[in-house]
């Protein structure tokens, strides 16, 4: 999946297994999405006991604010979540927006973050990985996000993530990048382009320092089998990606 050091651990579930039933057919991990409560209460039982300890399960709102052992987070939402503790489990859920996960050179920290447009706009990369520098508190900054590793999970491909010209403006806006353009391809339908998430959520990271990205390229629009998506069913459940210290 990634080069990162053998003892930060990361597990991306997809919807096989579980007893969830129509629409959200096997293992969603969502409480938000209309799902009963008892039965996605099991899927994650499923889940956490294959996992240390009980995950952080975030209250996901498209915004920046990112979860930290120190600080208190009213219901738990937050778009991002760091830890250097090995009794903590991250995780964040999705249908369509990416799952980041991220860890430095030595492994000594983990974050997550959830990056829809919205929150890439908003800046959730930038603040998590500001976070992590809090945290660590390294000498040179711009050394330590240099050394930084990152994985992108599955998303909505560039060939079905349809977005209004609102959407494009709202990323030229917040970058002078020239390779942002390049991110939207025009439809010829109403002024409506198709989005690179992946690029875009790219060229964010490489924009702060980062060069070890890997990716999972993976449409969760076009593989309706193992993974939901929002564009393509809307009322669907949520997969999770999950990242700790062993």
């Amino acid at each position: 999946m990634w080069d990162a050091p053998k003892h930060v651990k990361s597990v991306i579930t997809s919807r096989i297994g579980g007893s969830s039933s129509a629409p959200f057919n096997g293992l969603n991990l969502g409480t938000h999405v209309g799902d009963d409560p008892q039965t996605v209460h099991q899927n994650r039982a499923l889940i956490t006991a294959l996992l240390p300890t009980q995950p952080v399960w975030l209250n996901q709102v498209h915004g920046t604010t990112i979860w930290t052992k120190n600080v208190s987070i009213p219901s738990l939402q937050a778009d991002g979540a760091i830890t250097a503790d090995r009794n903590d489990v991250l995780c964040i859920l999705s249908a369509d927006c990416l799952p980041i996960l991220f860890t430095d050179q030595a492994g000594d920290i983990i974050a997550a973050c959830h990056a829809g447009w919205r929150g890439l706009v908003r800046g959730v990369i930038d603040q998590t990985l500001q976070e992590m520098i809090n945290l660590k508190k390294p000498d040179d900054p711009f050394i330590y996000l240099s050394q930084l590793m990152a994985y992108i999970g599955p998303g909505i491909g560039p060939e079905f993530f349809e977005v209004g010209p609102e959407v494009r403006q709202a990323f030229l806006n917040c970058s002078a990048d020239p390779q942002i353009a390049a991110c939207f391809r025009a439809t010829g339908i109403q002024d409506k382009y198709l989005a690179n998430l992946f690029a875009l959520t790219r060229i964010n990271l490489q924009s702060l320092g980062l060069h070890q990205i890997y990716c999972a390229d993976h449409c969760t629009y076009s593989d309706s089998t193992h993974l939901y998506s929002y564009r393509r069913s809307k009322i669907t459940g949520r997969f999770g990606s999950f990242i700790y210290l062993e």
